[in-house]
C-alpha cells in the first residue's frame, strides 16, 4: 500500500469511537490521547516518505517506539510508547 492510502486509513481509524466498558473515563481519555499522538506522528512519517512502501515506514516507526520504550525512565513513559507500538500494529493490520 502506498503512503497516501495509509494516511487515509489512519485518519479513518482516528475517527472510530474507542469505548472500553469498565475503563474509567480519565484512563480512556489518556489512552485515546496517546493513540491520537501516535497516529499523528505516524502520519507525519508517512508524508515525509511517500516513495517508500507504507509497511516499511510503519515498521520503522514501530522499532523507533521500541527503542524509546526501552529507554523510558518511568512506567508512564513506557506506557506511551507501548500504546504507540500497539497503534502501529493495528494500523499495519488494517492496510
Amino acid at each position: 500500500m502506498d503512503a497516501l492510502d495509509a494516511v487515509d486509513k489512519i485518519r479513518w481509524f482516528m475517527e472510530l469511537p474507542e469505548a472500553r466498558p469498565g475503563l474509567p473515563w480519565d484512563k480512556e481519555f489518556e489512552n485515546r490521547a496517546y493513540i491520537r499522538w501516535a497516529c499523528s506522528e505516524l502520519t507525519q512519517d508517512l508524508m515525509e516518505r511517500l516513495d517508500i512502501p507504507a509497511e516499511m515506514t510503519i515498521d520503522a516507526f514501530w522499532f523507533r517506539m521500541l527503542q524509546f520504550y526501552h529507554f523510558a525512565g518511568t512506567p508512564k513513559m513506557s506506557k506511551i510508547f507501548q500504546i504507540a507500538m500497539d497503534t502501529a500494529d493495528t494500523i499495519k493490520a488494517m492496510i
